[in-house]
Order: structure tokens, then sequence, then C-alpha cells
């Protein structure tokens, strides 16, 4: 988890095991446009911390973070909408970690419909922009993610995320 001063509250109840506080105390500041708040929600759901186990809120969180310019929460959401569609592509499990464990755990990702190709066309070329957006801000493990989503992809395919990566602009909004 990342602390920020603003989150003390959040932190202080997450170290006294109080997760319904600390969901609460980082919704209201995630509810302002924190993407501090906003990812560590995202873990909180994706990890199930006091049986808040919930992908899609994780997913969501990580989104609000990513389009805020959160580095982490771009490489957690490219991890996500990648083995998406890696794990479908895979006879067994790859191992793609944290986020592709948790993904081999939901039973409703389990029993997704299969993409069809224009869907993980749009979903790979949308985990690169993010994976591409975490490296150009040096996070250290997007570069590895970015090797490993080359070799699913077409030359086009990751022109065109590299493409809307540089046109990118973050959604930042923060309420005092």
């Amino acid at each position: 988890m990342i602390q920020k001063p603003r989150l003390s509250t959040a932190f202080d109840a997450f170290k006294e095991k109080d997760y319904d506080e600390t969901v609460k105390q980082f919704k209201d500041q995630a509810n302002r446009g924190d993407p501090v708040a906003q990812y560590n929600l995202g873990i909180i759901y994706e990890t199930g911390v006091g049986g808040y186990r919930d992908d899609e809120m994780a997913e969501g969180y990580y989104r609000k973070a990513a389009r805020s310019g959160d580095a982490e929460a771009q490489l957690q959401l490219a991890t996500i909408i990648g083995c998406d569609v890696l794990l479908q592509e895979q006879p067994k499990p790859i191992q793609w970690k944290p986020t592709c464990s948790f993904l081999l755990k939901s039973s409703d990702r389990e029993e997704k419909r299969p993409l069809l190709p224009e869907e993980k066309r749009r979903l790979l070329i949308e985990s690169y922009m993010w994976c591409w957006l975490a490296a150009a801000q040096k996070h250290r493990r997007a570069r590895k993610g970015l090797r490993r989503l080359k070799k699913h992809m077409l030359p086009e395919e990751i022109s065109e995320a590299e493409s809307l990566a540089k046109k990118w602009r973050p959604d930042f909004f923060l309420e005092e």
C-alpha cells in the first residue's frame, strides 16, 4: 500500500485491522478523486483484505487511479487486462504475478465466454497502452510487461497502442 498524510486515518484503521473503517476512509478520499486512495482500494478488493474481495471493484479502482496518472495503478490495470486475454490463450495458466494469481481463483473469470479476435486485439492494445504509460514514468516492472505483451501482438497493434499512449492525458481531480 502507498501511504500519504491525508490518508493517515485509513492507514491507522488498517494497522488496527479495522477493515470496514479502512475501506470507508479510502472510499471517502477516492470519491474526491484521490488516486492513492483509489489504488489502495484496488489492492484491498484484489486481495480480499477484510472480506472485501471483488475483481470488478478492484479493476474499477485501479482504472480510476490509472486515469489520474498513477504508474503503479497503470501497471496493475495493464496486468489485469493482459491476463484476461493471455489466460484464455494458454493451455495451462501463465505465471504473470501479482495479478494473474487472483484471476485464476475467480469463478466468474473462469466461466467467461471466449473473447472474439477483435476483443482480444482491443484488450491487448489497451493493456500495452497502460503498461507503456507506466514505463514512461520509469516504473521498474513495466518494461518487462511490455516485452511480454509484444510477444502476443502484431507490429501495427503495438504502434496503435503507443500512439494512444502518446496522446493520453491524465484525468486528475482532487477535492480538498
